[in-house]
């Protein structure tokens, strides 16, 4: 991105963000709506529907912030320019990794499609090295097995591991 950008770039940055803010809100209301019949259960037992409905209070918290700082700085006439090829690249890479899981959950299982998220976005998103990208997807998959299998009972696909 240039340092410098055109009040036009910077509007249509702010309305982005805007726009971005409002898809997350309606994300979570979705995540909220589709959860709602799920029982919480006790908070020393949460149930099969604690995590989605946090999550997705936490996503309608998220997309209004953004929202709302966006409107702000556009009704101010600040925001951020438009990103670059690059920042584009970035996104579209995010994206097609998380597409890529959702796809491939079941079949891969939970720890391979993290791992393989995790070492898309440090490795393509994040500039980091690939030795440093492939440890870290793998202990953090592993770590998040561990805590959701394991630590908090969730039934989690085991995919291409089970046949190991």
């Amino acid at each position: 991105m240039t340092a410098e950008a055109s009040p036009a770039q910077r509007g249509v940055g702010g309305r982005s963000q805007l726009v971005a803010g409002l898809v997350v809100a309606a994300i979570g209301a979705f995540a909220l709506i589709a959860g709602w019949g799920l029982d919480l259960g006790a908070l020393r037992r949460p149930g099969p529907g604690f995590f989605p409905l946090s999550l997705s209070v936490l996503l309608i918290a998220a997309g209004i912030a953004i929202a709302w700082r966006a409107a702000a700085s556009v009704l101010a006439g600040r925001g951020e320019p438009w990103p670059d090829r690059a920042g584009a690249r970035r996104v579209v890479t995010m994206i097609a990794a998380l597409s890529a899981m959702t796809l491939f959950f079941e079949s891969l299982g939970f720890v391979a499609c993290a791992a393989g998220v995790t070492f898309v976005m440090l490795r393509f998103v994040g500039g980091r090295g690939w030795v440093t990208s492939a440890v870290f997807g793998v202990v953090l998959a592993a770590c998040l097995y561990l805590m959701f299998a394991r630590w908090l009972g969730v039934d989690l696909p085991t995919g291409i591991l089970a046949r190991m």
